[in-house]
């Protein structure tokens, strides 16, 4: 185990950075009465992990990139913006580097284990087991419900998209797709059919809904296209909750810097499912780093699933795990945790110009590979308008092919709100060995999921919870 303070830390830059990096390894954390546990020291000249008896020290070399990628702290200082507002992909480091679908934080987490182990000696070392249930990673599906009415100008929309990239024959199609879907809601039935394709499965998803006020303003801007009170909308939630699914906030453009516009529609999402809902994500993925998500925060959300990148798949915070998000305006912790997005349909066709979608769910498992490798979590996004009536021949039959593909590895699967839920009580643990070689945990876990430890070789170990060693 890891004593949680970092010695000599300069600043409260140095201390997320340092509390990130062991919450990213797993590492438990020594509680009040465990003295026998490795000390972290700060050391300004240090580039890797030195090792001394009992203690490690890191420095900049190692705590500067979590900063700069995980900490936004490179975005936020970039002065560049693409047409929708955006700090646009060119920015980020892990893209600069050529980076962006690999998780250098995944050998970071490696080598402080090993440093570890070699500082500890005869000190007993414990990480706690990265999911529930023995699953060595996670997957959270997520879709965001952009469109319920007008579906028909989306889909002349798309037909024009088709033409300018040269797809005539999938524009042939699209066409007829929607002129066959006259008459009916394709929106509705494109909903219904990811619904009933979750369940067959065995997944169960988050889906963010828009809950601004529309306006001609918003259509034309692309913002909010219906009201979330409309009585097709209600249904649609409704729909969606009897599955056991979640309902998130998707932010309007004017949440981004509002913390009054993010109180008002997290306000209408309650007043339709009966409580307020804690995760958000905002809408073009429209952020801006540290004030967004201070927004949030205030407005009384638990995590945000904004910050993936727009046009291209990849890890944009150089991590596949929920991680306390970090404000780099205010330098300062936000007070809410971020839920990386991995990978999304539209990046794929609107930017990358891949219209065919079984590459996009080959592209799909392809990070969630790299997920599994590193123990981490994969978040998707996949859009219920994307169904062949809106302009997307083939993309349904597509989805069924990507939950058959993700259920192969057999990952922990749940809502975002769950994943969130877990990682915060596994970040929260803390724990002392017994002479038995038992490990005292302070709390066993979140809901139904108990959380285990394991030693240095990975062994699972048996563990209690303190109330049952102090209550005899």
């Amino acid at each position: 185990m890891i004593h949680e303070e970092l010695v000599g830390a300069p600043g409260p830059r140095e201390r997320w950075a340092f509390a990130t990096l062991i919450d990213q390894a797993r590492v438990l954390v020594a509680d009040a009465a465990a003295a026998d546990a490795v000390q972290a020291r700060w050391d300004p000249a240090e580039l890797a992990f030195g090792v001394a008896h009992g203690a490690v020290t890191v420095g900049p070399g190692v705590l500067g990139p979590i900063l700069e990628v995980a900490g936004t702290e490179a975005e936020y200082a970039s002065p560049l913006r693409d047409q929708h507002g955006r700090v646009p992909s060119r920015a980020n480091p892990q893209v600069v580097r050529g980076l962006e679908r690999s998780l250098p934080g995944a050998s970071r987490t490696a080598d402080l284990w090993q440093a570890l182990q070699r500082a500890a000696g005869p000190r007993p070392l414990r990480r706690v087991a990265a999911w529930p249930a023995g699953h060595s990673w996670a997957v959270a599906l997520s879709h965001d419900l952009d469109i319920v009415t007008g579906w028909p100008l989306f889909a002349a929309a798309r037909w024009l998209e088709l033409l300018r990239k040269g797809e005539g024959r999938r524009a042939v199609e699209a066409v007829r797709a929607g002129l066959g879907a006259l008459g009916q809601q394709p929106v509705r039935r494109g909903v219904h059919r990811l619904l009933g394709a979750e369940e067959r499965f065995g997944f169960r998803s988050t889906w963010f809904v828009l809950a601004g006020h529309p306006s001609l303003g918003t259509w034309l801007r692309g913002d909010v296209t219906y009201r979330a009170e409309a009585p097709g909308t209600v249904a649609l939630i409704d729909s969606i909750r009897r599955g056991g699914h979640e309902i998130g906030l998707h932010g309007s453009f004017a949440t981004r810097e509002s913390t009054d516009a993010f109180a008002v529609e997290r306000s209408r999402i309650a007043a339709i499912t009966g409580s307020p809902p804690v995760g958000v994500r905002q809408h073009f993925l429209r952020l801006t780093p540290g004030r967004t998500l201070r927004a949030a925060r205030i407005a009384g959300f638990e995590y945000d699933s904004t910050l993936g990148f727009a046009d291209r798949g990849g890890f944009r915070l150089g991590t596949a795990d929920v991680l306390a998000a970090w404000d780099p305006e205010r330098l300062e912790p936000v007070g809410l945790d971020e839920v990386p997005l991995v990978w999304m349909d539209r990046a794929l066709s609107k930017y990358q110009r891949l219209e065919d979608p079984n590459r996009w769910v080959a592209d799909a498992l392809d990070l969630a590979a790299t997920c599994r490798q590193a123990g981490g979590l994969w978040v998707g996004l996949w859009h219920p308008n994307v169904v062949p009536a809106l302009g997307f021949p083939g993309a349904d039959l597509a989805f069924e092919q990507l939950l058959a593909g993700l259920g192969e590895a057999d990952p922990f699967v749940g809502t975002l709100g769950e994943m969130v839920a877990w990682r915060r009580a596994r970040r929260g643990l803390r724990g002392s060995v017994l002479p038995d070689g038992r490990t005292v945990l302070s709390e066993a876990g979140p809901g139904r999921w108990a959380a285990t430890v394991q030693d240095e070789a990975g062994r699972l170990q048996p563990s209690v919870i303190w109330s049952e060693v102090r209550d005899g």
